[in-house]
């Protein structure tokens, strides 16, 4: 079993500094860095993909009428909704590791199938079947409970994802509304287009309330196990923090986001 792996357990909820700190930590992977799980949430917030139009995906006039935070991350894939109702979790790995080496010769969905399992596995841990959707979301009943994004960069590897326990499926709805594929508005093919799914929560699936600290522990445990390690309570460094202050300030807001799409 390896060691020194960190767990981050953040009490942050503010969506800017929170994806900030996603790219600080991974840029700040190196040769003898080890993984390093993290759990956070963030107030009500609409996050696109980096390759994505927020004209073409979310209701910008609701989000700004009710102060839903609209973020853009720098890794790819769909928009997604935050709220407190919903987990976000993100593995940082280093490329040099054996459990993901080999499959960073094929491509990001073959390390989110890898990872995934961890979420699966929790999910039969409390009674849920659910499988792996190519490329990037698992289902429960048909229904996307979990979606992720990832990138790679120098010496490490991110995913991240969502697990909605909770959430305000309603606001999810009206928020991200993903132009029709067929609109006779003229689009510019280099954004990538979300795609409309059906969304679930934990609770509603259980049919009753699921402590958020069960769930913590449980995707813990699954992530131990599949890495082989101990994950230990720890802090982000002074480079990540310094980093993470730098990138909030020069890219995580909402008027860049907005000018910039």
């Amino acid at each position: 079993m390896t060691s020194n792996s960190r767990l981050l357990n953040s009490s942050v909820t503010d969506p800017f500094f929170n994806l900030a700190m996603e790219e600080s930590i991974l840029l700040c992977y190196n040769n003898s860095s080890f993984p390093t799980l993290r759990l956070w949430q963030n107030i009500d917030s609409v996050i696109l993909g980096a390759f994505q139009n927020p004209i073409l995906e979310i209701n910008l006039d609701l989000c700004i009428k009710n102060n839903i935070n609209v973020v853009k991350r720098f890794t790819g894939g769909g928009a997604v909704f935050h709220d407190l109702g919903n987990l976000n979790w993100s593995i940082f790995i280093p490329k040099h590791h054996y459990s993901i080496n080999k499959l960073l010769n094929n491509n990001l969905s073959s390390v989110f199938k890898f990872l995934c399992k961890t979420i699966l596995e929790f999910l039969q841990s409390i009674g849920l079947d659910s499988i792996f959707s190519y490329p990037n979301s698992i289902l429960v009943n048909n229904k996307k409970i979990s979606g992720m994004a990832g990138a790679v960069k120098h010496y490490g590897v991110l995913c991240h994802g969502t697990l909605l326990i909770n959430t305000k499926l309603n606001t999810l709805n009206q928020v991200l509304t993903p132009l029709n594929q067929n609109s006779q508005l003229k689009i510019n093919k280099r954004f990538i287009r979300s795609k409309k799914i059906e969304t679930t929560n934990l609770n509603n699936e259980l049919q009753k309330p699921i402590d958020l600290n069960i769930v913590k522990n449980g995707l813990v445990a699954q992530f131990e196990n599949l890495l082989n390690t101990t994950f230990v309570h720890g802090d982000i460094s002074n480079q990540e923090m310094k980093l993470g202050k730098n990138l909030l300030q020069t890219k995580y807001n909402t008027k860049m986001l907005i000018h910039k799409s």
